[in-house]
């Protein structure tokens, strides 16, 4: 069997990320695998140990320095890599959707494991691009999955537990409580330098432009929030409801 892991590089989740002159200023802030990406890889590498057979192969987009992302993903214990090497950061997901959609018709996986969103831009749709390019099903947010007779079965959160179906190969993004992830070994961290990472680019898949349709053209950090106001006794009701038409504006 063979699994493939979609992974994000992007700021990790304690960095404090600064805005200047409309655009992220990303200096001195530490990268590290989206968390949601390591469910993923970490279910892929449960499935093929308990079968015994099989390997799990990392797919990143993305600039050279994601290189450290993928390094960190084979010393948990995955087997090769391929990164689709890209000047800049990839952020519109309908691009990086086609990129890795095309670098997975390749490889041909049998099962394709993905956080359900990145921690970054937190839009939750390049699994789901994905899929609609290779034209199978997906299941999001998913907190349990079993595998039997070439097919999914998928516990999904949300109000009540939902249990979904899906015939194989689908794309599954995975969700916090699917498992907890383990940690590199130092001889795992020794074994992943030896580990076979297939670089390429856009150009030479064919998708140098590719399906561009949202670019990021402005940030602005949220305005502060303003002192509240206090009222006290019964005569500051008037106050509070004319406060609230005049100034709030939300009655």
């Amino acid at each position: 069997m063979k699994i493939a892991v979609l992974i994000k590089y992007c700021p990790d989740s304690e960095a404090v990320i600064k805005v200047s002159d409309g655009k992220l200023d990303t200096s001195g802030v530490k990268y590290s695998v989206s968390p949601y990406d390591e469910y993923a890889c970490e279910e892929a590498l449960k499935i093929i140990e308990a079968k015994g057979e099989g390997e799990v192969v990392v797919f990143n987009v993305g600039p050279q320095k994601n290189a450290k992302g993928i390094k960190d993903e084979l010393a948990r214990g995955a087997d090769r890599a391929v990164h689709i090497v890209t000047d800049a950061e990839v952020t519109c997901p309908r691009y990086a959707g086609e990129l890795l959609a095309a670098a997975l018709k390749e490889e041909n996986p049998d099962l394709i494991l993905c956080g359900w969103k990145g921690i970054d831009y937190d839009l939750g749709v390049t699994g789901i691009k994905v899929a609609e390019y290779l034209g199978i099903p997906h299941v999001m947010i998913v907190t349990k999955l079993e595998l039997s007779d070439g097919k999914a079965n998928c516990t999904r959160q949300s109000d009540i537990d939902e249990v979904i179906e899906v015939a194989l190969p689908a794309v599954i993004g995975t969700q916090k409580g699917l498992n907890e992830p383990r940690y590199p070994s130092l001889k795992g961290i020794m074994k992943a330098k030896k580990k076979p990472v297939k670089t390429t680019t856009p150009a030479e898949i064919g998708l140098e432009r590719g399906d561009v349709r949202a670019e990021y053209t402005d940030f602005a950090q949220p305005p502060s929030k303003q002192a509240g106001k206090k009222f006290e006794g019964p005569e500051s009701a008037a106050e509070v409801v004319k406060l609230l038409r005049e100034e709030a504006k939300v009655i």
